[in-house]
């Protein structure tokens, strides 16, 4: 443009180089335009932009630039203006005056309001912590947050004060003494902020300082876990709070060097003491970065899995151990080079050939971020992608590995007891009886039905409300040889209800002064059925039943929410904290009443028509309002002026704050969790209510979170008991794990809060139960981490699931399907319960907490998992395994078939007809209890309950008991009866007919079979009464011993009462005979001679006839018939061969009874020679060659006897007997075929007697 200057020219017009010039017009400074010269471009430097800088700056002359000042503005003299006379302030009074009156304010509203701030913030607590004998707690508590808080303000205000003075050193601020006033105000508001933005982590910095070691170790850092517990927590809140510190730091000083004129951006300039400063501060915030990257490392093992980057379990994995930890450590060393790089930079900078260091230095922090930030990125997902991915397994087997051991020991999993277990079918009948104590504790009802019940009993008054009721076993009167027994309760607290209270509630009066406590426990029989089949009461709360409670009322327990009260007193308290920050958060959102006070409270209704006597509180909890001050403290605690106003507050009226017993464990204990659930129990004629507290952390390394209560957690253990009295609300935390290391670093920072295990009192024994939060998350991690194997870990091909429960309205439970979309199993799902059993390996039975677990696509029954609390307080786990093949059936599956059998399924139709019928218009509805397991050594045992009830308000009552064993369902009033009617087939009975008439006065065994009998009772009807006889006989035959008096019919009848509790019977029917004929023989007086008559008498009665038969060796020689009824017979024979002979007397009675005897007789010969006698006996009918032949005779009379046989060719065989032979046998093989002839010769004196037979003997 014309009138523009070149380079040169603008250079010789301002004194500088042209370089200096090219510099001014790059940085805008100068305003001109390249233009084009050749193939290159030259700047030309606008006139009028010379002649501003000329205007501005001067000739430079190789100076630096210096703003030239501006002319003096033209002084205009002001208008005369008339001014009134003013009187001297130090002729008015010091309390007027300005810096007076501000003395008086300060002295007279200030001081006062700063102790009562201080007051009203410390004295609540420390009241309420003097009541429960804990003052010592609460002043290690406050001394501990203020030992923090100044630590942290301190450190923060030294910080900051040093760097703003060094920032502002040399100038007038810092010199005056108001100037360093406002840096140390300034450095103690910034560590007060600081100090208060940490005042939470109080319990981490008093973990910290009383670490413990647990003695495990970190696979990958080597360190103890305690470090991750104790220290790891509070190194990261140190590292934030150092980052943070340094940054604001690093603002304040370049905010003073701004204001001072130090820091200029256009063109930028920088003094380099500041250079130096912000370097040091630099250094030291990558100091703090170097720190931070390695406790980075630290939380690798702590990685929980979910994220889109990481891997399917806790801890560090394989890209972690190989990728991130060593580019952590890379990074935290660079950290280092880079603070002192940081702390050279400066002085770099400062030196002649500074530019190209810049250059240089910039160069390679860029490329250094590019690298960092390419490994940090890239590599972790490419080593992933291509090293890990194709064989996870492979490469993260080691990792996983210790992940599930980690998480098994943080949980507590590591230490459960699992044994096999076989249910074989082995459990029988025969096993009933030493099962029948376990079987009598299985509870007949379910919580809500007692729960119900108990609502429908205690309606008056109906503001003490009872509570979900909970088991518990109470001592009864009966004595075994065990010693006293126990009886399983359902209890539950009848609490007070604000929200039914009738006509003014909700008034100040009705909440804070008249309605004040609850009243006494419900106790129901958990086994026993009462009339009409519904529960039997035990205790209605009143202390009228005389079970050991001599003090009902409830002024602490287990509050029911009222969830809008809640919300709007959470919300007036943090509107409250807000505008008076001087209220202790806690007591002002705590559950208070007045006792004892002029107005008397509302207690136990009166069983007559007379009214009861005034009832005013008389207990020792709460805090005494003994003076104005309290009342005056406490009403602007609670935002109550009726504190502090109402006449009805009496100097010995009693303040009882944080009555609900988790808001009281919690305000007292805060660094534990508590459990959701107070169980109320009795002790010393208390109620007392027992809490389970737990130790927990969730930075326990490698070890994988679990939900529990309202945390996320990697480590827990039930490590403290609290009991609270619910009349005085007296606390005491007793330690049951004193080798925790969390338990034992609180007990050392607080000594006096926790009592050994030891001094519970010793009503709670054995009444204990395993807490049911910790129970529910180890259950849940359980289902994946009861494996330790890896590679099923990782495939979940061993992954437990809870079964379905077949329960509820029946027209619910009966809709369920077993398919994997099946929404029922969410509403379903069996939960852990209650029972009172031995826990798995042991035999004294307990309060045990037990759930069961199917495969994840399945309903067959693989695991359980028992939780309860041992003689020494300690809680304990064990659990069963069941094989896989053959399956064992789930709860759902075994309900299924057994509402499938006959009997069942009648039951159930008949009842469940018209809610098929009406569906919700029906009146009644079924109901299906909770399946309850009972694991025998033999087998499975399933016991579910069935209901009946109306739909409407009311109680339930109890349709029936069914029971599932071995594979067979049963169906009773009771347990016992459903069991045993399980067990066993239905009873068989078989009369047996006796095998002979029975007579009349003759004892006769009558008989008949059984199987599967308890017990039998036997009828014998007759026409002169009916006879009954009981009898025990399980299987076989069974007999009974009677003597019939009469003669006529008979009839047996057989009833058996089944082991299965069913009943069958059977009869037969038969004659009873009249007397039998009797028979007497009378002995001959001479024996039989032959040829000589014999005389043989008899005697007979209730005879008909009577027949004599005598029978020799030839055959019958005599026979008569003899019409006799009463009297002598006679029989005369005379033999006719000598010998034995046999007379046989048989009488006929008149029902044809028979009776018979016989008479041996001997006949001997007349003295004559008698010659012998020879006879064969046994002859072959063929002969063969070579085939022996077996002979036989008989000889007698003879002295010897001779047999022989005669071949062809008068070839002679002959053998030689003795006689007489009875018979003789001789073997003999022929030789030869042909005729031949076998002879036998018997010989006596003088006399022979022979026999011959021919033979032939034939060829083979």
């Amino acid at each position: 443009m014309p009138g523009d200057l070149s380079v040169a020219e603008a250079a010789e017009a301002l004194g500088v180089s042209p370089q200096t010039v090219r510099t001014l017009l790059r940085k805008g400074e100068l305003r001109g335009h390249k233009r084009a010269w050749g193939s290159r471009y030259v700047w030309e430097v606008s006139q009028a932009s010379l002649n501003e800088f000329v205007a501005t700056f001067g000739r430079l002359e190789g100076h630096r630039r210096v703003v030239r000042p501006n002319p003096p503005p033209v002084e205009v003299e002001p208008a005369p203006t008339q001014t009134l006379a003013v009187v001297p302030s130090k002729q008015r009074p010091w309390f007027l005056r300005p810096r007076g009156r501000a003395t008086v304010v300060v002295v007279l509203l200030g001081i006062p309001l700063l102790v009562a701030f201080f007051v009203a913030r410390i004295l609540p607590g420390a009241l309420w912590f003097d009541e429960l004998g804990q003052l010592d707690v609460f002043r290690r508590v406050v001394s501990a947050k203020a030992d923090f808080h100044a630590q942290v303000l301190v450190t923060a205000a030294v910080v900051v004060g040093v760097n703003l003075a060094v920032a502002l050193r040399g100038t007038r601020l810092l010199a005056s003494i108001p100037g360093a006033i406002g840096v140390v105000l300034a450095a103690l508001v910034t560590g007060n902020i600081f100090a208060s933005a940490v005042d939470g982590q109080w319990q981490n910095y008093l973990l910290w300082r009383h670490r413990q070691p647990f003695g495990t170790v970190d696979p990958l850092s080597g360190r103890d876990a305690g470090f991750f517990v104790f220290s790891l927590p509070f190194y990261l809140e140190v590292c934030a709070l150092l980052l943070w510190l340094l940054a604001v730091t690093t603002g304040y000083v370049v905010l003073v060097a701004r204001a001072r004129g130090q820091l200029r951006l256009r063109p930028f300039r920088l003094p380099f003491a500041v250079q130096v400063h912000l370097a040091v501060l630099a250094a030291m915030l990558l100091l703090v970065v170097s720190w931070r990257l390695r406790l980075e490392r630290c939380l690798l093992v702590l990685d929980q899995p979910g994220g889109a980057d990481s891997h399917s379990f806790a801890g560090a994995g394989y890209v972690d151990v190989h990728v991130r930890s060593p580019t952590l450590a890379a990074l935290s060393t660079l950290a280092l080079v880079l603070a002192v790089g940081c702390l050279a930079l400066p002085f770099v900078a400062r030196g002649r050939r500074s530019r190209p260091r810049r250059w240089r230095v910039g160069i390679a922090a860029t490329a250094c971020a590019v690298a960092v930030t390419l490994v940090v990125t890239l590599a972790p997902p490419l080593v992933q992608r291509y090293v890990v991915d194709p064989n996870p397994l492979l490469s993260e087997q080691p990792y996983l590995a210790d992940s599930i051991a980690a998480t098994r020991t943080g949980l507590g999993l590591a230490e459960i007891g699992v044994a096999p277990y076989d249910p074989a079918g082995a459990f029988t009948a025969a096993d009933y009886p030493a099962a029948r104590q376990r079987l009598a504790n299985v509870p007949a009802w379910d919580t809500y039905v007692l729960e119900a019940r108990m609502r429908q009993l205690v309606t008056e008054p109906p503001y003490f409300s009872p509570q979900e009721p909970v088991l518990d076993v109470v001592p009864t009167s009966s004595t075994t040889d065990a010693g006293l027994t126990t009886e399983v309760t359902a209890v539950s607290a009848r609490e007070l209800d604000l929200d039914q209270v009738p006509g003014e509630g909700g008034s100040w009066i009705n909440d804070r002064v008249a309605y004040t406590h609850g009243l006494g426990l419900v106790r129901f029989s958990s086994t026993d059925i009462g009339s009409n089949r519904e529960p039997r009461l035990l205790d209605n709360g009143l202390g009228e039943q005389g079970l050991g409670v001599s003090e009902p009322r409830l002024y602490f327990g287990d509050l029911p929410p009222d969830d809008a009260e809640t919300t709007e007193e959470n919300e007036d308290a943090e509107q409250l904290r807000v505008l008076t920050p001087t209220l202790d958060a806690d007591i002002a959102t705590s559950r208070w009443v007045l006792a004892n006070t002029r107005r008397p409270e509302v207690d136990l209704p009166s069983s007559t028509s007379q009214p009861r006597a005034a009832y005013h509180y008389r207990g020792s909890g709460g805090i005494q309002l003994s003076d104005w001050v309290r009342r005056a403290v406490f009403a602007v605690a609670l935002d109550s002026s009726e504190l502090l106003l109402s006449d009805d507050i009496t100097p010995d009226s009693r303040l009882l704050l944080h009555r609900d017993v988790h808001d009281r464990l919690r305000t007292l204990a805060p660094f534990l969790q508590w459990d959701s659930e107070a169980v109320p129990l009795t002790a010393n004629g208390r109620v007392v209510y027992v809490v389970d507290g737990y130790t927990t952390s969730d930075s326990y390394p490698y070890g994988q979170q679990v939900a529990l209560g309202g945390a996320h957690v990697s480590y827990a253990r039930a490590s403290v008991l609290a009991t609270v009295d619910a009349f005085t609300g007296e606390t005491r935390l007793y330690v049951t794990d004193p080798t925790e290391p969390i338990a034992t670093a609180w007990q050392e920072i607080f000594p006096s809060l926790f009592e050994p295990v030891s001094d519970l009192p010793a009503e709670l024994d054995g009444r204990l139960r395993y807490p049911a939060d910790l129970f529910a998350a180890q259950a849940t991690a359980y289902e994946r981490f009861h494996t330790t194997s890896p590679d099923q870990f990782v495939s979940d091909a061993d992954a437990w699931a809870r079964p379905i429960a077949l329960s509820g309205p029946i027209e619910v439970a009966g809709d369920v399907d077993f398919d994997e979309d099946d929404e029922d199993d969410l509403r379903l799902t069996m939960p852990p319960v209650y029972i009172y059993a031995p826990p798995p390996g042991q035999q004294q039975p307990r309060i045990v907490l037990a759930t069961y677990y199917t495969p994840t696509a399945g309903q067959n029954l693989v695991g359980t998992l028992s939780g309860w609390v041992d003689d020494d307080g300690k809680v304990r786990l064990g659990g069963l395994t069941l094989p896989r093949d053959p399956i064992t059936l789930g709860p759902a599956q075994m309900s299924r078939l057994t509402f499938a059998t006959p009997r069942v399924r009648n039951l159930l139709g008949l009842r469940n007809l018209e809610i098929r019928d009406l569906d919700k218009s029906s009146i009644d509805s079924v109901l299906l209890g909770r399946p309850r397991l009972i694991f025998f050594d033999g087998g499975l045992v399933q016991v579910q309950n069935l209901y009946e009830g109306s739909r409407g308000p009311g109680a339930a009552r109890l349709l029936g008991v069914t029971a599932f064993v071995n594979g067979r369902a049963g169906l009773g009033p009771n347990v016992e009866s459903a069991v045993r009617q399980a067990l066993n087939e239905p009873p068989r009975v078989r009369v047996l007919r006796p095998g002979s008439p029975p007579v009349v006065g003759t004892p006769v065994q009558l008989a008949f079979r059984v199987q599967n009998a308890r017990r039998e009772v036997v009828t014998i009807t007759t026409a002169r009464g009916t006879t009954r006889r009981t009898l025990q006989v399980i299987n076989g035959r069974g007999t009974v011993r009677w003597v019939p008096r009469t003669a006529g019919g008979v009839r047996l009848r057989v009833t058996v009462a089944g082991l299965d509790g069913t009943q069958v019977s059977h009869s037969v029917g038969f004659r009873v005979l009249g007397p039998a004929p009797r028979l007497r023989i009378v002995a001959p007086t001479k024996p039989g001679v032959v040829g000589q008559p014999l005389r043989i008498a008899f005697a007979v009665r209730n005879a008909v006839e009577a027949s004599a038969t005598i029978s020799t060796r030839t055959g019958i020689a005599f026979t008569r018939q003899f019409d006799l009824t009463d009297g002598r017979g006679v029989v005369l024979w005379t033999p006719e061969t000598a010998g034995p002979a046999v007379m046989s007397i048989q009488v006929r009675g008149r029902q044809g009874q028979v009776t018979s005897k016989r008479l041996a007789i001997d006949v001997a010969p007349v003295d004559t020679v008698t010659p012998p006698s020879v006879a064969l006996v046994r002859v072959p009918t063929t002969l063969t060659v070579g085939v022996a032949a077996t002979f036989a005779f008989q000889a007698d009379g003879c002295q010897s006897a001779l047999a022989r046989i005669r071949g062809p060719g008068d070839e002679v065989r002959s053998w030689r007997f003795p006689c007489p032979a009875s018979p003789g046998t001789f073997s003999w093989t022929p030789t030869a075929a042909g005729p031949l002839m076998l002879t036998v010769v018997a010989s006596s004196e003088g006399t022979t007697s022979r026999t011959s037979i021919p033979l032939t003997v034939g060829e083979p």
